[in-house]
């Protein structure tokens, strides 16, 4: 493989590593959305209590933005019940550190409930999206590449 062709190759996964921050930033939002509206609505409607509401909003926007990501952003059919287990475990990673600093907010901060929310999401956004990043959707990736190579060195194609 000549320079240029490296060349071509990293720009490619460049650009297609740009599109899926992309999309994933934009289905984040809509899971965003779906969690803060949601909360919003149960603790201002229903008096049900921030901890559960939380676990409600949080759970309710982890299904969708693993739907969209898994469907339309990254395309990936391989492993489906792996990779939702692992978005859901990272999911319910973040609904823990969550519900920790609502706690912090609220009971030790005397923070109100919605305002202590959008505190909390940004925080739980930044550590999601790496723990996505490096195991949802990246580790699986690792093992499909490892395994191709080895076919194209035994077949005498690398």
């Amino acid at each position: 493989m000549t320079a240029n062709e490296d060349t071509l190759k990293s720009k490619d996964k460049l650009r297609l590593f740009d599109r899926h921050i992309l999309i994933y930033g934009l289905i984040g939002a809509s899971g965003v959305g779906i969690d803060y509206g949601l909360y919003t609505a149960l603790i201002s409607f229903t008096g049900i209590g921030f901890r559960a509401a939380n676990l409600i909003s949080v759970t309710i926007a982890i299904g969708n933005n693993f739907y969209w990501n898994i469907r339309h952003n990254f395309k990936l059919k391989d492993k489906p019940l792996l990779r939702g287990l692992l978005f859901f475990t990272v999911g319910f990673v973040g609904l823990f550190v969550s519900d920790q600093l609502l706690v912090a907010l609220i009971e030790f901060g005397k923070v109100d409930a919605v305002p202590a929310k959008a505190l909390v999401i940004p925080a739980v956004i930044f550590l999601q999206y790496i723990l996505n990043r490096t195991f949802t959707f990246r580790v699986l990736a690792r093992r499909v590449d490892s395994t191709s190579q080895r076919a194209k060195k035994h077949n005498g194609e690398a």
